[in-house]
């Protein structure tokens, strides 16, 4: 989280450039979603080769760890960052990482709260 949106989107390109330079074996998306249907449907890509049970499961090494970046979680509305914090807790087979930049400075936001207790807050 951070006051200061300058200061959030550089740190935020430099993470993602590390994580594209250290992990090159993980798929690093940032992530901009245009409606829940779009979230759907790229989750639903995400789990395309494996059984709902797998997914589920969430057995390590299947897929490729993959990495969602929001940039401005403070801009999807709340339903559909509570969809996502859902899909990602319930199909840990899909190997997603879910990485938040909030800017703070603008309004006040409960985003984090849709994640629970897992969570971890730079």
């Amino acid at each position: 989280m951070s006051s200061h949106a300058a200061a959030l989107e550089h740190y935020g390109s430099l993470l993602i450039g590390r994580l594209r330079k250290f992990t090159p074996t993980s798929k690093v998306e940032v992530y901009f979603p245009t409606s829940s249907d779009d979230l759907l449907a790229r989750f639903n890509q995400a789990l395309a080769n494996q059984s709902l049970a797998q997914a589920m499961q969430g057995r390590k090494n299947i897929l490729a760890t993959q990495f969602w970046v929001l940039n401005n979680a403070a801009a999807l509305p709340e339903h559909e960052l509570q969809l996502l914090a859902n899909l990602v807790q319930n199909f840990p087979g899909a190997n997603i990482r879910l990485i938040v930049f909030l800017d703070t400075s603008r309004k006040p936001n409960n985003a984090l709260e849709s994640f629970g207790d897992r969570k971890s807050v730079v």
